[in-house]
């Protein structure tokens, strides 16, 4: 339907400047918008957007040009779409009552581009149940900000929805509200919920209890499909996720740092996931703890995150079962990696690495505490190195410790204090002090070397088995171990160790010098001798067994090893896919080139072999339309070449072997330990031509900055296609390329060949385009008299026309700064420039669809490239007036620029 022209006014701006004063600007407007796309138009043709949304029918698009809109708005019985000239200029501010800045209680609402800010009495958008219910509400590119009310008791949220089916948050920006930037409360309903590629902070200013992200449903029964991913969540009031008696929410690549808890799930939260928060997107720097599940939060995951830097502990776990913690990177924490307390029950901790807890509490700074009646809780496969204390156990039964390693933990690698059936088997570890006040305790295969002149001393504690470990001593004068109880110092138990050398034997452990000197006549493993392991007495050796009285069986190894029994190996190879590349089109015989790493190789100091890998090859071809719908061609093609650089590996493939078609690899390598530990890695899909033209590979290349992913509209552009034939001339083929994407025809002949190669060139400014997203282009390649024989294939590159945003968060206008710290508000806060005694911080925020890969800084209009790329430095200036400007640059070059004036009154010694 063509837009309806109520009437169309023209507004004169007049722009004004006044010296000392920051000038107020304007400029008539610049929208390039297609009008015939929109219904509406405000305020051409109404005044207000309630006016144009009283006067709309369902499916009408409503533009909203720059300006300031003082309303409150209601979206209750028609469904229409919403957007805004730009997040930043288009504001809608509450118009004074105590009213939602916009409400929206019906189906199909879609509000774009817009800025709800400055309600100090509601929340900024509340989205509702109606009769029927509101459904698919969508909420995207909006800026959601500084809805406050300073009054006592208030509860001002940036969004706010209730009993919702089908809400979308999309890439917005919520900051600076009062209570929480998101609010999700379900009483009837709570279903398909999405926040994604989002960034909120700052919420909770005048709440302290707010959150980032709250979600909160009145009933497990009627909650589904919530996600949160790739979102930005930091410095908000309390946490930054809440979830609260929600199950099977998905937290998924988000970045969560500096908020006083980071993740928080309570009140019988269950079956939630947390995931992939890691690199870049991480959980830290939280002022308590990193993640929290409490309050009989069950089933809960956490899987592939890094959670570091966190004041007190990484992950907290109260009175809270089944739980998992899988594949997670935990370091750096101020008190302790991971806490499990207040009866804790059946939780896992797997192939985790716990690193660095050391705060200034020894008491609290460990790799993992399990205290309070936690019991039945596994720790399997994980490496806990340089903390206070690696694991500390208290008043806690029947926990496990399995394959694990333990290294460079300055107070102890295991401390246990009154606990009892604890097993601790196939690990290893340097220990000091190892036990204390436990009975039923089992500790099997374990590395153990002593540190210094610490002993190991068994105290309080009976019925303890230990057996299948190495004793390494530090220097001569060492002791291995005390024993002062009775304690059984070899052990058979097969249904904790069911595999490798010694399955279903009865083994004590090896004592590094006492098996040089021991005798091991029969051949099979087992010293001829006893060994006494007792501080009170020495060590007894083979030859001296018969001149001291056995006082009781409990305290000797009575089945000491000869040799040093090898550490489990349970971690797989990594494997990465070098060549060959996505979508690559090959023919001939090629090179399958691949890197493989054993992680394990060097954990412990034994000649082990586990760094030899065996690798075989499968090749699937792909046998339908349906993206899993592949078919096994050919398996265990073994490796037959030599490496290559850099631990890569090569397969000599002859693709005449196998029909033309979609193909995909399976490399799988497998170590050499006794575990026969196998990684795998699938390689992106291929395409084998071996009849006629094969366009291998497709290349586009932005010339004006040499980039090859990023490119913007009017950029200088070269397509370079790489086409192999053979017993077929150059002449006898079409080669074209589809050039639509930059407004040219769809077959387009190459420019100039170069052997193989056959290139394109688009010059500079001979294209324009104004969307931002994926070019495709096409080359195909036939041979003239038999078109049967052709091919095509695809290049890409992004377009982003898209400018990234920068804001100078320091210094202010108008304020006064001494040593870099914040004083009060110029007596002219209206004066452009920030007043400034001694050093200050220079910082910025920037962000981008794809980030910000360049920063470039001047003062007083001179490069500073001893600050360039970085978002924060420190400014040592002379006294007198300075500029300092920051240009920003994302990956395509666009770039935007803001500076700040600042006057300097004096420098701090």
């Amino acid at each position: 339907m063509k837009r309806n022209t109520i009437g169309k006014t023209i507004i004169l701006g007049l722009c004004l400047f006044l010296i000392g004063v920051e000038g107020i600007s304007c400029s008539e407007n610049s929208s390039n918008i297609d009008e015939g796309d929109y219904n509406f138009i405000v305020p051409d043709d109404f005044n207000t957007i309630q006016e144009a949304i009283n006067s709309a029918e369902d499916g009408y698009r409503i533009f909203v040009r720059n300006g300031i809109y003082t309303e409150n708005i209601d979206i209750n019985d028609v469904s229409v779409y919403i957007e805004g000239e730009s997040w930043d200029n288009t504001r809608i501010i509450s118009g004074g009552v105590n009213d939602y800045t916009i409400e929206i209680s019906y189906s199909n609402i879609t509000l774009n581009n817009l800025c709800v800010c400055n309600n100090d009495k509601r929340d900024g958008i509340y989205v509702t149940s109606n009769d029927p219910f509101a459904s698919n509400a969508e909420i995207n590119h909006c800026r959601i900000i500084d809805n406050l009310n300073y009054q006592p008791n208030t509860d001002v949220n940036g969004i706010f929805a209730v009993d919702v089916d089908g809400l979308k948050i999309i890439n917005c920006e919520i900051e600076n509200n009062g209570n929480n930037g998101v609010y999700v409360y379900g009483d009837k309903r709570m279903y398909n919920i999405n926040i994604s590629t989002c960034e909120i902070k700052n919420n909770g200013k005048t709440e302290s209890a707010g959150k980032g992200i709250f979600i909160y449903s009145n009933s497990k029964e009627i909650q589904e499909n919530i996600s949160i991913w790739n979102c930005s969540i930091k410095d908000n009031g309390l946490d930054g996720i809440r979830i609260q008696n929600t199950n099977d929410v998905i937290i998924d690549k988000c970045s969560i740092n500096n908020n006083p808890f980071g993740i928080r799930l309570s009140h019988n939260s269950d079956n939630n996931t947390i995931r992939n928060c890691n690199e870049k997107r991480k959980i830290n720097n939280s002022i308590y703890d990193g993640i929290v599940i409490e309050e009989n939060s069950d089933n809960n995951t956490i899987l592939n995150c890094r959670i570091s830097s966190n004041s007190h502990d990484g992950i907290y776990i109260d009175e809270s079962n089944n739980c998992k913690m899988i594949n997670c990177r935990i370091l750096t924490n101020g008190w302790n990696g991971i806490h499990l307390t207040e009866s804790s029950n059946e939780n896992e901790i797997l192939s985790c690495n716990i690193n660095y807890s050391k705060g200034s509490d020894y008491d609290k700074a460990n790799g993992i505490l399990i205290e309070k009646l936690s019991s039945h809780n596994n720790i399997i496969r994980c490496i806990i190195t340089n903390n206070n204390c690696g694991i500390r156990i208290i008043s806690s039964n029947s926990n496990m410790i399995s394959q694990s390693v333990f290294k460079n933990n300055s107070l102890y690698n295991i401390d246990i204090i009154n606990d009892f059936l604890l097993e601790i088997f196939t690990n290893s570890y340097s220990l000091k002090d190892l036990f204390g006040g436990i009975r039923d305790f089992i500790i099997e295969g374990n590395y153990i070397e002593n540190i210094g002149e610490k002993i190991y001393y068994m105290k309080q504690g009976n019925n303890n088995k230990i057996f299948r470990n190495s004793f390494f001593p530090s220097d001569d004068n060492s002791r291995y171990a005390r024993d002062k109880c009775k304690n059984y110092w070899n052990y058979n138990d097969t249904t904790k160790y069911s595999h490798g050398p010694y399955y279903n034997k009865n083994v004590g452990n090896y004592w590094y010098d006492f098996a040089q000197q021991a005798v091991d006549d029969d051949n099979d493993d087992i010293i001829d001798g006893y060994y006494y392991v007792d501080g009170l007495f020495p060590i007894l050796s083979s030859r001296d067994i018969n001149k001291t009285p056995l006082p009781s069986f409990e305290n000797f190894d009575m089945r000491p090893l000869k040799h040093n029994p090898q550490l489990l190996d349970w971690i797989s190879p990594d494997i990465a896919v070098v060549y060959p590349n996505c979508n690559e089109h090959l023919f001939g015989t090629i090179d399958i080139i691949w890197s493989a790493y054993d992680p394990t190789s060097n954990l412990c100091n034994q000649n082990s072999n586990i760094d030899e890998l065996n690798f075989s090859i499968e090749i699937q071809k792909k046998t339908s339309g349906i993206w899993n719908d592949w078919k096994l061609v050919e398996e265990d093609l073994h490796f037959n070449d030599s490496s290559l650089t850099n631990n890569e590996f090569i397969y000599k493939l002859n693709t005449l072997e196998y029909s033309d078609g979609a193909y995909r690899l399976r490399i799988n390598a497998t170590d050499n330990s006794s575990e026969k530990n196998t990684g795998s890695k699938i390689s992106y899909l291929f395409i084998i031509n071996n009849n006629g033209p094969c366009v291998s590979r497709v290349t586009i290349v932005n010339n004006d900055i040499g980039s090859r992913e990023f490119v913007k509209s009017g950029d200088s552009v070269s397509i370079v296609a790489e086409i192999f034939y053979e017993d077929v001339k150059n002449d006898d083929l079409d080669i074209y390329a589809d050039l639509t994407a930059f407004g040219k025809n769809s077959q387009v002949p190459y420019n100039y060949t170069n052997n193989q190669s056959y290139i394109w060139i688009i010059k500079k400014d001979d294209w324009k385009s104004s969307g931002n997203g994926i070019l495709e282009i096409p080359v195909n390649a036939q041979i003239k008299k038999n078109t049967e024989y052709n091919d095509t294939n695809y290049g890409y590159i992004i377009l982003d026309n898209n400018k990234p945003n920068i804001s100078i968060n320091k210094p202010v206008s108008g304020i006064y700064f001494f040593n870099n710290a914040r004083i009060f508000p110029t007596l002219m806060k209206i004066l452009p420039f920030s007043i400034v005694f001694g050093p200050i911080s220079v910082n910025i925020d920037t962000s981008d669809n794809f980030g910000v890969p360049m920063i470039k800084w001047t003062v007083d209009g001179i490069p500073y490239k001893e600050v360039e790329n970085r978002n924060e430095w420190l400014y040592l200036g002379n006294i007198g007036r300075h500029t300092i400007k920051a240009t920003i640059y994302d990956n395509a070059y666009n770039f935007r620029s803001s500076r700040i004036e600042l006057i300097v009154l004096g420098l701090i010694d």
